[in-house]
């Protein structure tokens, strides 16, 4: 677990940013893979990371079971391969590479959003263009931050560096996790739902009435404010016929 949870997380971290990255570029491409059963969507999305848990695991495993002498509690907490390529190789160039990637398309994101606000206002000058959210933007700032981080810890590891840095990083992945997606708006309001207003409330009512061939529709909502609209009738075309 100690070799197989890192390539994991940055595994499930790439394919996050790919999706955003994809959403910004492809906007339609949930039509293109409308033919694509539902199952085999989320397979490919859920499947890459625990497939390279297992990847990870088995052959640490393995080479630890070979080799019982090179297995050794190095910094106090959980026991690590002392000797071995893939102790030193492996697990940091690999998510070395995938953090890479990560910062990249995260970076590529970025540019895509803020090229794409420069073209709106310079098309459409007389639109007001709102102003962008805060969180998005705070979220990203952190989820970078956090890759870049990780990104130094991984070199450390690749030069043997016994600082605690790199143990820290890895503490730190599931506050960093929470922060970026547990701050979204839609999941903010699972967890405090005591304060969230429901959709529907039985005191609200609607109704119709016909008047000079206008429908008049009246909502009451709780906060006691009346939305009306009128709409017009189309007559009948034999309704004109004398």
């Amino acid at each position: 677990m100690n070799y197989a949870a890192p390539p994991m997380a940055v595994v499930a971290g790439l394919e996050v940013v790919l999706q955003i990255w994809s959403t910004f570029v492809e906007p339609w491409k949930e039509a293109r893979l409308a033919n694509v059963p539902q199952w085999l969507k989320m397979l490919a999305i859920i499947a890459p990371p625990y497939l390279t848990f297992i990847a990870f695991a088995i052959p640490a495993a393995y080479v630890g079971h070979q080799s019982p002498h090179w297995v050794q509690v190095k910094n106090g907490l959980y026991c690590g391969l002392m000797q071995g390529r893939f102790e030193m190789y492996a697990v940091p160039i690999f998510c070395g590479i995938f953090l890479l990637l990560i910062i990249g398309f995260e970076l590529a994101t970025i540019v895509r959003i803020i090229r794409g606000r420069q073209i709106i206002k310079r098309d459409f000058p007389l639109c007001n263009a709102k102003r962008p959210s805060l969180s998005p933007w705070c979220r990203a700032a952190l989820f970078l931050i956090y890759a870049t981080l990780a990104l130094g810890a991984c070199i450390m590891d690749l030069k043997q560096d016994p600082s605690t840095f790199g143990y820290m990083i890895q503490a730190a992945l599931p506050l960093a996790a929470c922060l970026v997606f547990g701050l979204q708006k839609d999941v903010a309001l699972t967890w405090f739902f005591w304060n969230r207003r429901p959709r529907w409330d039985p005191e609200d009512k609607i109704w119709a009435s016909v008047d000079s061939q206008r429908v008049v529709r009246s909502l009451s909502i709780i906060s006691s404010s009346t939305i009306e609209s009128t709409t017009p009738i189309a007559t009948h075309p034999s309704s004109s016929i004398v």
